[in-house]
């Protein structure tokens, strides 16, 4: 049977991980620190005042500990618009993790799978409560299931980020972060599985009892169509 879960994405201290350098090529590979606590950001910056390019690339992390075995037929993450600098039009990529935590440092700010799982222009923007939805393909589905018994993690980028392009200008966009004070504008991941205690496995149960003149009178006369059949046992002295 087909159940339904929203799981809220679980309380960490990275979020949004970034990397800043003249040399945008550097900025893209290095990681320099992480931004807010309140809001992920995703896209790219070129801060005007030192010609710094910025790299934003945020992290999402739900706690799918309860769903082990389960098998997955739905995944789609759910986030809240908070702050639109969308100067370039690009497109958000939803990747997978490849560590199996999340760290402060290049490795970390490098870990995206090869793989894109869903995508968003930034035109779909919105401030609507869970109005930017990325539903995951069978890739970010297989994915996700693996996943169960676990964490989830997902990461995501700019298009433009992921194109190599110097940014011009302010080329993200922010969403709410787990640490939001409005629990219903934080992340979320809805999910549409199977648990692995949703199997039925019928067993068949044998019942004894004395053979005895009205027993059989009563079975010879029964007219309902029987669940199972009742034949005697080969000493006689029963039936099953």
């Amino acid at each position: 049977m087909t159940e339904t879960t929203t799981i809220t994405a679980t309380a960490n201290d990275i979020y949004t991980l970034y990397g800043y350098h003249l040399f945008y090529s550097t900025a893209r590979t290095t990681y320099n620190g992480t931004h807010s606590s309140t809001t992920h950001r995703i896209g790219q910056d070129l801060y005007s005042l030192s010609n710094y390019s910025y790299v934003y690339r945020p992290t999402f992390q739900f706690d799918l500990s309860s769903l082990s075995g389960a098998t997955i037929s739905v995944a789609t993450l759910k986030v809240t618009g908070a702050e639109d600098y969308d100067d370039t039009s690009f497109t958000h990529y939803l990747y997978g993790y490849t560590q199996s935590s999340l760290t402060k440092d290049s490795d970390g700010f490098t870990a995206y799978g090869s793989t894109s799982f869903a995508s968003k222009a930034s035109s779909g923007y919105s401030t609507t409560t869970d109005g930017m939805q990325y539903s995951l393909n069978s890739s970010g589905v297989a994915y996700v299931e693996d996943k169960c018994g676990g964490n989830c993690i997902f990461m995501m980028r700019s298009s433009r980020d992921v194109g190599g392009n110097t940014p011009s200008g302010k080329e993200y966009q922010s969403v709410y972060s787990s640490e939001y004070a409005t629990s219903a504008a934080r992340p979320h991941l809805y999910l549409e599985y199977e648990s692995s205690s949703s199997t039925w496995v019928p067993k068949i149960i044998m019942m004894f009892a004395p053979l005895k003149d009205d027993l059989l009178t009563w079975i010879r006369t029964w007219k309902p169509t029987p669940l199972w059949s009742l034949h005697a046992a080969p000493n006689g002295k029963g039936i099953y």
